[in-house]
């Protein structure tokens, strides 16, 4: 009876250890997002120029550009786009030049002198697998600008797009430069590139299994031991 319950619960010890054992589950690739300028061409590209001829704006003049934004992966993806490689040649350039990006019905209005690199100005939004969405940007200048303040002068910027799984969460902060989520369930505004999981006490529930079952074990030896101990001594 006791050889059979050894064999038992050495059995059991092995259930629970063997998935201890396992090698966990890689964290899923990333999206893959696509960008274009033409809506025909796309490409992954960490950088994307839509301006190139801010030097040459005026008073009360607008030049607009088109951002394409494509998820070709099979799940749904978080998106942002953020400005980069800002240069602002003077505060009165930018007092006067303003950007606006519009996505899915949002729009970000701000001042060249307001933004900095890496400031996201086309908030996290769902991007379904497949799906493509458009960001209408705009550069003015204010037509109250006088005489040649702010004109003629070098000025540029880029767009960067980061994303991550949505099932992933927001992202982890404000730098639009930055892929990485963090880990929380997807709602509001929204890096480490792999993103934490909620603690669920599985671990630990697996190691009490075990230790219960090496001292029951132990146990269970220790008594057999005994009884073979006693045997002998009656036997003499």
């Amino acid at each position: 009876m006791i050889r059979r319950t050894i064999a038992l619960i050495a059995a059991a010890l092995v259930a629970v250890g063997v998935p201890l054992t396992q090698p966990q589950a890689a964290h899923a690739a990333p999206p893959e997002i696509l960008v274009s300028t033409d809506g025909v061409n796309f490409a992954p590209s960490a950088s994307v120029q839509l301006f190139d001829d801010i030097a040459l704006i005026v008073p009360g003049d607008t030049t607009t550009g088109r951002l394409w934004i494509r998820n070709h992966s099979s799940t749904a993806a978080l998106v942002r786009v953020a400005v980069n490689d800002l240069v602002v040649p003077s505060p009165e350039f930018g007092a006067a030049v303003t950007l606006s990006s519009t996505m899915n019905g949002f729009t970000y209005v701000s001042s060249f002198g307001a933004l900095s690199n890496c400031q996201i100005v086309v908030q996290p939004q769902n991007l379904a697998a497949g799906q493509t969405l458009v960001v209408d940007a705009e550069v003015s200048m204010s037509s109250a600008t006088s005489g040649q303040n702010a004109q003629g002068e070098t000025a540029s910027l880029s767009f960067v797009v980061t994303a991550h799984e949505w099932a992933a969460g927001p992202f982890a902060d404000d730098n639009g430069c930055s892929a990485g989520a963090s880990g929380g369930s997807t709602g509001g505004n929204g890096g480490s590139d792999a993103p934490k999981l909620p603690f669920t006490g599985a671990e630990v529930g697996q190691s009490l299994a075990v230790a219960l079952a090496m001292l029951a074990l132990g146990a269970l030896f220790a008594v057999l031991r005994r009884r073979r101990r006693d045997e002998q001594t009656h036997a003499s």
